[in-house]
């Protein structure tokens, strides 16, 4: 298959284990003949590849400013966090005002919503106290349900993947109070939002998040407290056994708390069930089963 010719869910699918080959493939894409349900997923791709993996964000804000100027208000919003990290603030502003009258959001939320966004391309990469000193700061400066739906939900996927890439960091300083408060405080607050914005399935794992920043952390009754609210919310919603890899933070926090019992019965369960996952998850699962 030729780059042109690359489907956007193979470029999907590949861009983790080889970046440059989808970069290539992005950037062989004409973004004006593409179905309009594929513009968002392009424009994500072309941050998080050519931006954040490769380091391009110059190239990044030139493909961005390829796409159409209407659709989606997300658009706007990664061709707002294009110009910021590429060094055209000025671009990045203008865009954030045209966020807040699409969106109809107070001018606040739409700056928290770009902010928000850099935070996430820079998660990786950034010092992790600086950036912890930066998720803060936007975290908390946020009301209850920002913006309506439509941009809160753009604000809570940032927050989350921006706490989520933080937590999964395999070098990371928890004595550190911004990083230990960002994680925590972070992942409560993302809970938050989504609680106005989400669904019930934004809810279970944004509690999941919550289970892993708090067992990270060493605050283990936090942690095993957003664990059964995640449990608690699957049982009532429905959802494959995979998604109850929460029991292992309940094993994780009860070892954290004491509680030998309570770990060696959700480890068991927990194992016992991912003998039925596909094959594909059992390196995740097995990592998961480390850390309880």
């Amino acid at each position: 298959m030729t780059a042109p010719d690359m489907p956007i869910e193979e470029i999907v699918r590949i861009h983790d284990d080889d970046p440059a080959a989808a970069a290539h493939a992005l950037r062989a894409m004409c973004a004006s003949a593409m179905a309009d349900k594929d513009l968002p997923q392009f424009s994500w791709l072309v941050n998080h590849v050519i931006g954040e993996k490769l380091g391009a964000w110059s190239e990044a804000l030139q493909l961005q400013r390829l796409l159409p100027p209407t659709g989606p208000v997300v658009l706007r919003l990664q061709h707002a966090a294009a110009a910021l990290l590429a060094g055209q603030a000025v671009q990045a502003w203008a865009l954030q005002a045209r966020i807040a009258q699409e969106s109809g959001a107070p001018a606040e939320d739409a700056r928290a919503a770009v902010a928000l966004r850099v935070l996430q391309y820079t998660a990786e990469s950034a010092d992790p106290h600086d950036f912890a000193m930066a998720l803060l700061d936007c975290a908390r400066s946020l009301p209850a349900g920002p913006g309506g739906r439509k941009l809160g939900m753009a604000i809570a996927s940032s927050l989350n993947n921006s706490v989520s890439a933080l937590v999964e960091r395999k070098v990371l300083p928890v004595d550190d109070a911004a990083v230990k408060s960002a994680l925590v405080e972070g992942a409560q607050i993302s809970r938050g939002v989504w609680g106005e914005a989400g669904t019930w399935m934004n809810h279970e794992r944004a509690d999941y998040l919550i289970a892993l920043c708090g067992n990270r952390t060493g605050e283990w009754s936090i942690a095993l407290q957003a664990a059964r609210n995640g449990i608690a919310t699957i049982e009532a919603n429905g959802s494959e056994d995979v998604d109850r890899a929460f029991l292992l933070e309940v094993a994780r926090a009860s070892h954290g708390l004491g509680d030998e019992s309570t770990r060696e019965s959700a480890r068991a369960e927990a194992v016992s069930m991912s003998q039925a996952f596909d094959a594909s998850l059992h390196g995740w699962f097995n990592d998961c089963l480390k850390r309880a």
